[in-house]
């Protein structure tokens, strides 16, 4: 039941938000197949102060778009909350069941290439992780470290000139800029942004 709805036990005028808020509460039951506030004693109580049910971990990793949508419809506010048309607009577009998670770039220059490296000893036992290297026309290269649960860290580092191409050579990045030098690139298995070797320059030291 909406707090609008328990504040003043039905008896003033309320909106179709009201059963917005209630889709809310369904698609917990659909995500969890529990009852929202099971077992719990004081749930107006709950509800009026701004609680809603609780997610576990493995809840959370169910496609980012539904979740979000379960969050709007039980906003605190009906007019936060979407419109019944607007319900039926998000729940039909195709990423409602598939995106799992979204990410944005700290800057709006595009991404010329892009380099995916395997960590298999990165993240926890049966969880596959990956640095996904986005170089950009600003002379930048943005870093994401992502599993398959969704994108775990965020960084964006200086190039010496502007970007055109990357790929990757046994785990090593290889990344050619608009004045014909290739740069090589490993993180040495660590967390993005921690350290970044440039193997051209190691190797030069080395001769």
């Amino acid at each position: 039941m909406a707090p609008e709805i328990m504040r003043y036990n039905g008896e003033e005028e309320y909106t179709e938000k009201v059963d917005c808020f209630s889709f809310g509460m369904f698609i917990y039951e659909l995500l969890t197949l529990h009852q929202p506030f099971e077992g719990h004693e004081s749930v107006k109580e709950c509800i009026l102060e701004g609680g809603r049910p609780p997610l576990t971990y493995r809840e959370t990793l169910y496609p980012s778009y539904m979740l979000d949508l379960m969050v709007l419809c039980w906003s605190q506010s009906p007019r936060d909350r979407p419109s019944a048309s607007q319900i039926v607009s998000i729940a039909s577009a195709p990423e409602f069941t598939h995106l799992c998670d979204t990410v944005s770039l700290s800057h709006l220059a595009p991404v010329v290439s892009t380099a995916v490296v395997l960590l298999p000893n990165f993240a926890e036992e049966g969880v596959h992780s990956a640095e996904l290297w986005l170089p950009c026309s600003n002379s930048r290269c943005d870093l994401l470290l992502a599993s398959d649960r969704g994108w775990l860290q965020y960084s964006t580092h200086s190039m010496p000139q502007r970007p055109t191409v990357a790929c990757t050579v046994e785990g090593n990045v290889w990344i050619g800029d608009c004045v014909g030098q290739i740069h090589g690139y490993h993180s040495e298995n660590q967390q993005i942004g921690e350290k970044l070797v440039d193997l051209a320059t190691q190797a030069g030291t080395n001769h």
